[in-house]
């Protein structure tokens, strides 16, 4: 089992009491329902940073590729008028 560590935490009455209904709902007791409840928070957490961090670098990739297809297209655009040029094309 993992090394446990005992915290203070000061909720409001209301959350409190929440907590409390949840516990009899579960048939577990508080310490195991926050433990949940922060691993859920935590995960949650960094799947958001995991998304923004994609979300950021789809972005920046999207500059260059955006910057990379008009350089391209102006190099295809050249070469498709020498082609029509060198054919006799007009």
């Amino acid at each position: 089992m993992a090394v446990t560590k005992r915290i203070m935490v000061t909720l409001p009455e209301h959350l409190l009491a929440e907590l409390d209904v949840l516990v009899r709902e579960t048939s577990g007791n508080r310490s195991q329902l926050v433990q949940e409840a922060m691993r859920a928070y935590l995960q949650a957490k960094q799947k958001r940073h995991l998304y923004e961090t994609l979300k950021n670098g789809y972005m920046d990739m999207a500059e260059i590729n955006l910057a990379l297809a008009r350089e391209n297209l102006a190099l295809e655009n050249e070469a498709l008028e020498r082609t029509r040029v060198a054919g006799g094309v007009s």
